[in-house]
């Protein structure tokens, strides 16, 4: 592959048709998410998080499209709370698939803001992260001591 020269890249932008400028403006935007974000299959990410994010805008509460966890962040704590939470779930329901596993998170995000009471800031869902398995166990009792929490994706139809 060439390589192409930045500045008669810029040099050449004014001529370009407003077709082709949005054109590149898309791959840019995708090639920077590729680059950028980690885990962007649905198999390296982080479904509780994805849960969250999906309840947010479900209920009109605005994050930001590209929103990430960064480990020195304000949301630091949540990482190693989400990874044990999804430890714990990924033992309480094995072998789901991993289109499964984010609809778990969808329920997940959504008995954690039942249960944390409504309204419910993103804040505080990422704080309390680590209260899914009780808001899980309120909703659903028992459901997760005898492995039958996979019940609850299966026929849940995320409303």
């Amino acid at each position: 592959m060439s390589q192409i020269d930045p500045q008669a890249v810029f040099t050449d932008l004014p001529n370009w048709l407003k077709k082709d400028l949005e054109e590149c403006r898309k791959r840019c935007t995708l090639l920077l998410k590729s680059q950028s974000i980690p885990g962007n299959t649905v198999e390296e990410a982080d479904w509780i998080l994805e849960g969250i994010l999906w309840h947010c805008r479900q209920t009109g509460v605005y994050v930001n499209r590209t929103f990430h966890v960064k480990r020195s962040g304000s949301f630091a704590s949540f990482v190693t709370k989400s990874e044990t939470v999804r430890e714990l779930l990924t033992e309480c329901a094995p072998n789901l698939t991993p289109i499964q596993y984010v609809a778990l998170g969808q329920v997940a995000a959504r008995e954690l803001a039942n249960f944390l009471g409504h309204p419910v800031s993103f804040n505080r869902m990422m704080q309390k992260v680590d209260l899914i398995p009780a808001a899980l166990d309120t909703a659903y009792p028992g459901y997760l001591a005898s492995k039958l929490i996979h019940l609850a994706v299966r026929y849940d139809n995320g409303q």
